[in-house]
């Protein structure tokens, strides 16, 4: 079952033993950011905002926002990953469904031969 981002967010921190004002310190946003974030209030999130979620949760950016993939944490934040990680976020759903698919082809291409 893929959870709404939001609740994601919830059920991660609560798995942590994390009170919304922990993690709402450590992604350098108030209380309430983590109140409207859960209850999904926020449509948009800044990049460095979801990298310091993501680095606070313990997983990577993909993870916490789709609940898919691998979980462990590779929360890049400055570089090309940093600005791939914005780009994404301010894509529509189709479009970032496009550059995933992109990503994974040109991953494919690059992969060392087994």
């Amino acid at each position: 079952m893929v959870l709404l981002f939001g609740a994601h967010v919830r059920k991660l921190r609560k798995e942590l033993g994390m009170t919304q004002k922990e993690l709402a310190k450590l992604a350098g946003v108030t209380q309430s950011a983590i109140t409207q974030i859960e209850v999904g209030g926020t449509k948009k999130l800044k990049a460095d905002t979801l990298l310091k979620m993501s680095a606070a949760l313990k997983t990577n950016p993909y993870h916490l926002m789709t609940g898919l993939g691998d979980n462990r944490a590779s929360a890049p934040t400055e570089g090309a990953p940093a600005e791939l990680v914005e780009i994404f976020l301010n894509l529509s759903p189709e479009n970032q469904a496009a550059l995933l698919a992109a990503a994974r082809g040109i991953s494919a291409i690059d992969a060392p031969p087994h």
